[in-house]
């Protein structure tokens, strides 16, 4: 039985959404060579365009300022910069930059130069053929594996001229990569490989069903590109597929097994180079909030069948998310409108929007429209998944806040957006970040500057809200095959942004919950929804990110949480050799991160990952700004300093959630195994799977009042 949809949200923007289109959204994007592909070398004809880190002055300064802006207790807390009394700061002397520009524009009269607004950065476009000899590198073209998108880099690290190299920090968009979104699906069956089992894509459930997208695999193990009568191509044909659902908890068949045909009503479709099939496993309504292993068979035309397809996790039967259990489960007021406080959403690799989803989804949501702008790029003819979801769940947590969708070129990254967010006249307050890549994967340099851009951004008054990463405390699934060594991530290894972590709702949220009376497994009541970590061991096919910074030192505002953690929780961490306790430790705080039900290309859709729940803190955190603001009171700007303060004054700012770990990856991509040996446990109090908790929201907004000497 596969499942069909005739509805699409302009048949009726105010009724039940009928459609769904099974792709869900799942992923943190990263940012890795690993994960580009040379075709060529680059015409030595063509422009390059690039980005010079001059050396800042100062630094010492300009971090004790921003400590003091940023720490509740100091009396400069909130005093926040303008972007000319920073670079006054941090601003190289003149006669240097004049010697960068001289120096440039003597080995290429053709290159374009034009100076930063903080005056400590260069944006150049020279011709290829200069760049390569100036600085040591063959520029070629590479191609993203995930997205397709073709840029111009250098596989191998730049060389600073002598004359030159003493007055700059790092060049951007040489020798470094840019984010990249991974796949939604799994990898796809190999032809090559000795098995014809099915190849699961994207599996999701909801409270009472199970789906799963699934390429089907010819009897001699090719791929089909027959979607009416797959394998006709490869005989035998398919005729028929048979699933079997099992209760992880009873070892029951969830109904019996089934026969389905993938070639009514347009169940199977071509989907790029192989054939996708949509199907529900279970017959009968399976149990809420329990876990369920499903496999599939494929039945050919002579009698035999495939190889047996078993999905390697378990997955678990929980609620799709709308607004309104959201607002419910974390405490905030139903019926708030945001007035005074804006907020952004930033979007890498072309990923865009699509204004007329944005307006189903809050028409269907019973969300208020709001003002929404664009800077930068926007093809809204082609909307992606990742942005989709960034910009519909930051307005669904803070309803009708000014949204801006802040579109950078597919070959920037980090360093350009803040700079691009520095220079603009109109700063929104929050910025959500649902993008980032292993710390390993980017140089020292590049990583230590684009944290003092973060520095900046909090000393103008603005929130950064970022991605703690999928695949778990390893990256195993991301880039990664091997358990060891661990593998944090950036910038959630920035100690200037707050990293988010994910949930998903359960009534199983105590560790109680997870274990057998007399041989059976103890019964929790359904009638409280709590929170565990998203993992792979827990009924989930990703695992949230955490850990330890191994380049960024652990900052003085979580000092005290990540102390107690250690000492109290030895069994919670990998072996001291496996990670560096004294390092930036994150997530910060969690949000729920599963089943976000979205609206992408007139249908409805449901999104997972750490990049769900990036964009809901974010819109949180833009309510609180809302109030500060109502209270004559300056924004938030760096946040981390007040939320851990709040989070030790009033613990029930956030609610603690215990159950999980991060040692599992992400199993749709290789090496498609589950779980490592070593990763971090949740416990009670800060851990590095789910930082402080999730938000209690109103909650939260009293101890942010307290603390800050605000009556409410």
């Amino acid at each position: 039985f596969f499942f069909f949809f005739s509805r699409s949200c302009s048949d009726n923007m105010k009724a039940v959404l009928l459609v769904f289109v099974f792709a869900a959204v799942i992923g943190c994007c990263y940012a890795s060579r690993d994960h580009w592909v040379r075709l060529n070398e680059a015409p030595t004809d063509i422009e390059t365009r690039f980005s010079i880190a001059l050396k800042q002055r100062n630094l010492d300064i300009f971090s004790k300022l921003f400590e003091e802006i940023s720490t509740p207790q100091s009396p400069k807390y909130g005093q926040y910069l303008g972007i000319s009394e920073i670079a006054d700061i941090l601003a190289p002397a003149p006669q240097d930059v004049r010697t960068v520009v001289a120096f440039l524009k003597a080995e290429s009269p053709k290159a374009v130069i034009r100076s930063h607004v903080a005056r400590d950065a260069l944006l150049v476009i020279m011709p290829t053929s200069d760049v390569e000899r100036i600085f040591q590198v063959t520029m070629s073209r590479f191609q993203n594996k995930h997205s397709g998108h073709i840029i111009t880099r250098s596989d191998k690290m730049y060389t600073l001229p002598s004359e030159i190299a003493q007055y700059i920090d790092m060049i951007s968009m040489v020798s470094d990569f840019p984010a990249s979104k991974v796949s939604i699906k799994s990898s796809g069956p190999n032809a090559a490989d000795a098995s014809n089992a099915p190849v699961y894509g994207y599996p999701q459930a909801s409270d009472t069903v199970l789906y799963a997208q699934v390429t089907p695999v010819c009897k001699g193990g090719q791929v089909t590109k027959n979607p009416t009568n797959p394998c006709a191509d490869f005989p035998p044909a398919i005729t028929s597929f048979q699933t079997y659902v099992v209760n992880n908890w009873t070892s029951e068949a969830a109904g019996n097994n089934k026969i389905s045909t993938p070639i009514t009503n347009g169940a199977c479709a071509l989907d790029g180079a192989s054939v996708s099939c949509n199907f529900v496993f279970n017959e009968r309504p399976v149990i809420p909030y329990d876990l369920y292993t499903i496999s599939i068979v494929s039945n050919y035309a002579d009698g035999s069948s495939s190889d047996v397809s078993v999905f390697p996790t378990a997955l678990v039967t929980s609620a799709f998310v709308t607004p309104q259990l959201l607002w419910q489960q974390y405490k905030a007021p139903l019926s708030y409108i945001t007035h005074g406080a804006n907020q952004s959403v930033a979007e890498f690799g072309a990923q865009y929007y699509s204004p007329t989803d944005l307006q189903y989804f809050l028409g269907n949501m019973s969300l208020p429209t709001a003002p929404t702008s664009v800077i930068g790029p926007n093809k809204a003819s082609t909307p992606g998944d990742e942005a989709t979801l960034d910009i519909q769940w930051i307005m669904a947590a803070a309803p009708g806040a000014a949204t801006v969708f802040w579109s950078v070129g597919h070959d920037e990254y980090l360093y350009e957006w803040a700079l691009q967010v520095q220079q603009s006249p109109n700063r929104p307050l929050v910025h959500s970040i649902s993008y980032g890549g292993n710390e390993g994967g980017s140089p020292l340099a590049w990583r230590q500057r684009v944290d003092t851009e973060f520095q900046k951004l909090g000393a103008l008054g603005l929130s950064v809200v970022v991605a703690s990463g999928d695949a778990g405390a390893t990256d195993v699934g991301h880039g990664f095959e091997a358990c060891t060594p661990l593998q944090p991530q950036y910038p959630s290894g920035s100690s200037y942004v707050t990293s988010v972590s994910a949930t998903f709702f359960t009534p199983k949220a105590e560790p109680i919950c997870y274990n057998n009376f007399f041989e059976a497994p103890i019964h929790c009541s359904q009638k409280v929804l709590g929170e565990v970590a998203v993992a792979a061991n827990i009924g989930m096919d990703w695992t949230t990110g955490g850990g330890f910074s191994n380049s960024s030192v652990r900052p003085s505002w979580q000092n005290t949480a990540v102390s107690d953690f250690l000492k109290k929780n030895p069994s919670a961490v990998p072996p001291s050799s496996y990670f560096n306790a004294n390092g930036r430790a994150y997530p910060d705080v969690s949000a729920v991160g599963h089943n976000l039900v979205i609206i992408i290309d007139d249908h409805v859709d449901v999104a997972d990952g750490t990049s769900a729940a990036t964009p809901i803190f974010a819109g949180f955190l833009t309510r609180i700004n809302d109030f500060l603001l109502a209270n004559n009171k300056p924004p938030l700007g760096f946040a981390n300093p007040l939320l851990y303060q709040v989070a030790a004054a009033y613990p029930q700012a956030f609610y603690d959630v215990t159950v999980g770990s991060n040692n599992c990856g992400d199993v749709l991509h290789p090496p498609y195994i589950a779980c490592c040996p070593y990763g971090y446990q949740a416990t009670q109090g800060w851990d590095p799977v789910t930082g402080l908790g999730t938000p209690v929201f109103d909650n939260l907004l009293q101890g942010v009042a307290k603390i800050l000497g605000i009556k409410v």
